[in-house]
């Protein structure tokens, strides 16, 4: 798909998945971190290889090494915040709105309820 720009959202990728984390820049800045089996070699590997609670010194080092390699590549394109921006948010509020269901909704939550007389409303 081609565009100008292209922007990706998520909560927390560096903490799920490293690969999945390449899906993701891929989409955004295709090719910048190289095909999925480069970025395994190069960064994924050593990375998750150091953050192993048996990762011996040479492991951990050579982790760290990667993963600033890598925070540099996507600094360009990569907005990153810590949780410490949640404290600047202010406060949500929650509304519960209950509306009546549809005669549609009603067959077939009964539909539902005969089927799984188990499941308490």
């Amino acid at each position: 798909m081609r565009t100008p720009r292209r922007v990706a959202l998520t909560g927390t990728p560096l903490e799920n998945n490293l690969m999945e984390y390449h899906a993701m820049v891929e989409f955004v800045r295709p090719g910048v971190l190289g095909t999925r089996a480069e970025f395994k070699k190069r960064f994924a590997d050593p990375i998750t290889n150091g953050m192993c609670v048996d990762s011996g010194k040479a492991d951990i080092r050579k982790m760290k090494q990667r993963t600033n390699v890598l925070l540099k590549l996507i600094a360009p394109f990569v907005l990153r915040r810590d949780d410490d921006m949640l404290l600047q948010l202010i406060s949500k509020s929650e509304f519960i709105v209950t509306t009546r269901l549809t005669p549609v909704q009603r067959l077939l939550y009964q539909a539902y309820r005969d089927a799984h007389p188990k499941v308490r409303s």
